[in-house]
């Protein structure tokens, strides 16, 4: 007996270990992921002017453009596509971002790569931001922390939301004007807040376009920064996104701009820097005027070299890297 009870215990098949899916790590092709999102930050931006007056958006030569309908100098915005549109083209949609925007001034959006043409209209650069990616696939396994006292959930209505991102805008009016209670029951957007005994402390937004999903609006009230509140949100909206609008596809792809001071925490949880979007506007009034004034005392070649000329390198773009504080991006994630 004893045996046939070995030779039992011999042939019992060995336990199948369960099988869970895995990460997706490889990285994201750079320059193929830069082409793809300079054209959808355009269909993001359409999201952001769909609408009433005074918000507005139109397709001009293959450049979105559009007004938020706020008294902000972003407001008015064209993106630019990827491949570049003519001259042209360019200029056309320049021109309608001029007349739009007018004492509110305007931002065009385009690739570091491909800020030429916008020069040459006299447009120089006023920000740079970084673009991160991540494969919707490992946004999915990221994973919320936990932080005691903190919930981070779907908004309950318009004034939590607006509550929440004025409050770490410290602008609420400004959020007040940019959000409408039909925002909310968009199939294209998703808004998180994040609250600390009931009280709405930060919040993210997500938008699903081009089979993407695109974070932004992220940030954390300044009197509770500093406690992981800013990478919960990011973390949540990450799955959020990779999750995809309700009753429809999942996007393959997570990302956002971010600001440099963002960039190191980003770069920490797995996303992956592929390409910086330039900022570009019309040249400052001061500076526009000591131009204007040069050119008026311009007399004679000879004296040609004495003229002040305006310093471009004030106008360079800054670096976007991977490195700084942690716990200074996370006091404020740093999203745009």
């Amino acid at each position: 007996c004893a045996r046939k009870l070995r030779r039992v215990r011999r042939r019992a098949p060995a336990p199948v270990a369960p099988v869970f899916p895995r990460a997706d790590t490889r990285p994201v092709d750079i320059d193929e992921t830069a082409a793809r999102l300079a054209t959808v930050a355009g269909q993001v931006a359409r999201l952001e002017g769909a609408g009433p007056e005074p918000r507005a958006c139109v397709r001009i030569g293959g450049v979105d453009v559009v007004d938020r309908g706020v008294d902000t100098p972003w407001s008015v915005q064209a993106h630019v596509p990827s491949p570049t549109p003519s001259p042209e083209r360019l200029a056309d949609a320049v021109a309608w971002c001029r007349a739009r925007g007018g004492h509110r001034s305007f931002r065009v959006s385009a690739s570091v790569t491909d800020t030429a043409d916008l020069e040459r209209l006299g447009l120089v650069a006023h920000e740079a931001l970084g673009v991160f990616a991540m494969p919707a696939l490992r946004a999915k396994q990221l994973g919320v922390r936990t932080i005691p006292g903190l919930e981070v959930g779907p908004s309950r209505d318009r004034a939590d939301v607006v509550a929440a991102y004025g409050g770490w805008m410290s602008d609420v009016p400004l959020a007040d004007a940019l959000l409408r209670e039909s925002d909310l029951t968009s199939p294209s957007r998703r808004f998180l807040v994040g609250r600390v005994d009931g009280r709405p402390i930060g919040c993210a937004l997500v938008w699903f376009a081009g089979g993407t999903a695109y974070l932004s609006g992220i940030g954390v009230a300044p009197d509770a920064r500093r406690r992981g509140y800013g990478r919960a949100l990011t973390e949540a909206a990450a799955q959020v996104g990779a999750d995809g609008p309700a009753g429809g596809s999942s996007p393959d792809l997570v990302w956002m701009n971010a600001t440099t001071e963002g960039a190191g925490l980003y770069s920490a949880m797995g996303f992956q820097r592929v390409d910086v979007h330039a900022l570009l506007g019309p040249r400052p009034a001061s500076e526009q005027a000591a131009s204007e004034q040069a050119a008026s005392e311009k007399k004679s070649p000879d004296q040609e070299e004495r003229v002040p000329q305006v310093a471009m390198a004030d106008h360079r773009l800054p670096v976007v890297t991977a490195t700084g504080s942690q716990d200074a991006a996370e006091d404020e994630p740093g999203h745009y």
